[in-house]
């Protein structure tokens, strides 16, 4: 008596194929996206960084006095970055708190 055998599911040559490409889309594209993340980042600290010195350098103009980090009114993710008024050398620093510790200081 013979029994009759329907070859259903992958076989493993095919699963390992599948497998090599999934890997090689991943390294491809992981990099990328970290990249992009990097990116997004600093334009953030640069984009708030230029946005603190020209609110800044506008409250020196009208009040003739060194502002303070309160006086600037600045709206940021306090959780993400680090703000500070140096009134010493006139600049406005923004740090980013996450593992890639970006700064950018920005004279008014």
């Amino acid at each position: 008596m013979r029994i009759k055998c329907d070859k259903k599911g992958f076989s493993l040559i095919e699963m390992i194929v599948v497998c090599v490409i999934v890997a090689i889309l991943a390294a491809v594209s992981i990099p990328l996206y970290l990249g992009y993340i990097n990116n997004q980042r600093w334009s953030t600290v640069n984009n708030l960084a230029q946005t603190g010195a020209a609110a800044a350098n506008a409250y020196v103009r009208r009040t003739g006095a060194d502002p303070t980090l309160a006086q600037l009114n600045l709206f940021y993710d306090s959780t993400s970055y680090t703000v500070a008024v140096d009134q010493a050398n006139d600049k406005v620093t923004v740090t980013d708190k996450n593992k890639t510790s970006i700064t950018k200081s920005v004279g008014y």
